[in-house]
């Protein structure tokens, strides 16, 4: 995986990606993570409790093999299948602003080799398809400032004698 910039705000922004992590055992102290419903939270973190949580706090808990990571369902199969057969119609913008960095990310982590793939492959097309789309628009807008702006040796000859 690239490494991260420490610095870098689309990095810091990209983990507050919201995850759901499922406990292996009793975390003491980690009540709070339950979300508000209005009565007393429990102080503890029962086993096999499913909470939300930012994605930077799930990496640390998973790398410690204190949780199980489920997928976000933007990453579900059906979206991978829209991303193999035509990229550029799917609307990642919708799902998340930071869709391609946030799923490499958990695809590293749960070592989802397939997403992985998915994910880098439809990356590039979209990339590409977006370059040919620009390239094109340039040249069409190229051409008809040239039609509209006379060039200055037919601009002399097109002045009228006095």
């Amino acid at each position: 995986m690239p490494c991260a910039d420490y610095w870098d705000i689309d990095e810091i922004l990209a983990e507050e990606q919201d995850v759901v992590i499922k406990t292996f055992h009793d975390v003491a102290g980690g009540g709070f993570l339950y979300p508000c419903t209005g009565a007393a939270k429990p102080r503890d973190l029962k086993e096999g409790a499913k909470v939300v949580v930012p994605y930077w706090l799930a990496q640390k808990l998973v790398r410690r093999n204190a949780v199980e990571l489920d997928l976000p369902v933007i990453f579900d199969e059906a979206t991978q299948e829209t991303l193999q057969t035509d990229p550029a119609v799917c609307r990642l913008g919708e799902k998340s602003r930071y869709y391609f960095e946030v799923g490499l990310k958990l695809a590293y982590l749960t070592k989802n080799f397939k997403l992985q793939e998915i994910l880098v492959n439809a990356y590039i097309q979209r990339y590409h398809d977006l370059m040919t789309l620009s390239s094109g628009m340039g040249e069409a807008n190229r051409s008809s400032i040239r039609k509209a702006v006379p060039s200055p040796s037919n601009a002399k000859s097109q002045e009228p004698r006095v």
